[in-house]
């Protein structure tokens, strides 16, 4: 079922999750994906359409059936070890994935089918800017102490409706950030 769900939300923003490397870990599953794939439709896009695809499959479903993910997104290099997908990235996305304010979404919304953590930089490079379509104010800011490391993330807590296009050509205002201390990022446009 996890599979299907996945495959359906990528399908319908366009990404081919036949290129993503994949690597199950029991009932869940680590995905790389390639390079080039634009990080801010994954943050916008496909988090929206998750979203929407896994309240299609639940809405058939008694409320204890239900499928419920957790969600953590980080990006960086990653190298296949012996024992899998190795290096600082997959070891920041698990700890994400891991955290206890991530499980606390959650189980404080029964009604909610997708928990989502992004890493701090993704965030500030996705969502601060404006260029997932995700605004800034649909997130919730958390510090992790993880072994002894302080670690930062924003817990998405409003995804919105449906999934519906974001035309990038035209990227909604940048909400300010008190956070961000004058940071910027050039615009970007998808042709």
């Amino acid at each position: 079922m996890l599979r299907r769900v996945l495959d359906s939300a990528a399908g319908v923003v366009g990404l081919e999750r036949d290129q993503w490397h994949k690597e199950l870990t029991g009932d869940g599953e680590i995905d790389v994906l390639p390079p080039g794939v634009d990080v801010t439709r994954v943050v916008g896009d496909f988090v929206r359409a998750l979203t929407t695809a896994l309240g299609e499959v639940n809405e058939d479903h008694l409320r204890e059936d239900r499928i419920r993910l957790r969600l953590a997104v980080h990006y960086g290099a990653v190298a296949h070890g012996a024992l899998g997908f190795a290096g600082q990235t997959v070891i920041v996305a698990f700890r994400l994935l891991d955290s206890e304010p991530l499980r606390r979404v959650l189980h404080e919304q029964p009604d909610l089918n997708l928990a989502c953590l992004l890493s701090e930089s993704l965030y500030r490079d996705a969502v601060a800017t404006g260029l997932s379509g995700l605004p800034p104010s649909a997130f919730e800011p958390v510090r992790l102490q993880v072994k002894g490391h302080s670690l930062g993330g924003y817990i998405l807590r409003d995804p919105g409706g449906p999934y519906r296009p974001v035309d990038l050509t035209h990227p909604a205002p940048r909400e300010p950030d008190p956070d961000d201390a004058g940071w910027t990022a050039p615009a970007r446009r998808r042709d």
